[in-house]
């Protein structure tokens, strides 16, 4: 066996005292990335948030983090939310820090929230890592979600996300248009045209989980009126020629009253009243914009 020689045994501690050293400035690899939030940053042990359900503080990977959707013995499914208060949001950068593991969950954050009916929404899907449906936006109107409508590469990308350690999350809002970055803070993973008409509300954070729960850290806000979007949102198809695009709708009523009917009577038509819904460039109606649903969708789930 080769002798090192006194040259490299002084190279070899030096090196290992450089590294010993850097560690004490270095956070582990589970840690928070290095990156600097532009906004103010917004510490979940204030008293800034209103805290809804499932919902905790609690030190995690080294940072002050809320905990989301924490499933009691024997639930299958947990939801915990925090809402901003005092916050009227419309334009800016949003950020924040997200870890979970690969189990079923549903994190994610509304804005230019008025009430708890009518959002803009981003969330992810961690067991649905690197496929198309990883992560979406949709809008929410009247506390309807309607996911299965907003589907596909104008709403969703094919992030590969890391689990059981702090992803960076960015999102920056102008008008009717928005980035999302992850991870990478130079390039946006998704670009959308936001459907709510650039209205302004506050913000909230929530873990729907079916397996396991997620934690947030380091929220931070700035509220800018022309933030830059380095993005373009991939074109939805237009309607095709003789699509209809404006649609008479009625109140909302009980379904039971149409039970072993095919034809509606005009006992049932009597004290209905109607109003004009359009669709939209596609051709595509959400009900959901003229009418609302059951007490359990007033959270958009």
């Amino acid at each position: 066996m080769k002798t090192l020689q006194p040259k490299s045994l002084i190279l070899i501690s030096i090196s290992a005292f450089i590294i010993a050293i850097c560690g004490t400035n270095m956070k582990s690899n589970a840690s928070t990335p290095m990156v600097e939030p532009q906004g103010t940053v917004i510490p979940f042990n204030s008293d800034k948030w209103n805290f809804i359900g499932s919902a905790e503080t609690e030190d995690y990977l080294d940072e002050k983090a809320v905990r989301l959707g924490i499933a009691e013995q024997g639930e299958f499914i947990s939801f915990g939310m925090v809402i901003l208060k005092d916050m009227d949001f419309s334009n800016g950068i949003i950020e924040y820090d997200i870890a979970f593991d690969d189990k079923q969950k549903y994190p994610g954050i509304n804005f230019r929230q008025r009430g708890q009916g009518d959002f803009e929404r981003f969330y992810m899907r961690p067991h649905q890592s690197g496929e198309p449906d990883a992560n979406s936006y949709i809008p929410v109107f009247n506390g309807v979600q309607s996911w299965q409508l907003y589907y596909g590469d104008q709403y969703s990308s094919h992030k590969k996300y890391s689990f059981n350690k702090w992803q960076h999350i960015k999102l920056v809002i102008n008008g009717n248009i928005m980035d999302v970055y992850i991870g990478n803070m130079e390039k946006p993973e998704l670009t959308v045209e936001l459907k709510h008409n650039n209205k302004s509300g506050t913000i909230s954070l929530y873990g729907l989980t079916v397996n396991g729960d997620v934690r947030f850290a380091n929220f931070a806000v700035k509220k800018i009126d022309n933030p830059e979007i380095k993005g373009t949102p991939k074109p939805e198809e237009p309607a095709k020629p003789g699509t209809v695009l404006s649609w008479s709708i009625s109140d909302a009523f009980d379904e039971q009253s149409l039970l072993k009917k095919v034809i509606l009577t005009e006992k049932d038509k009597k004290n209905l009243n109607y109003s004009i819904l359009k669709s939209d460039i596609t051709g595509m109606t959400n009900l959901a914009k003229g009418r609302g649903c059951n007490n359990f969708h007033n959270l958009g789930f």
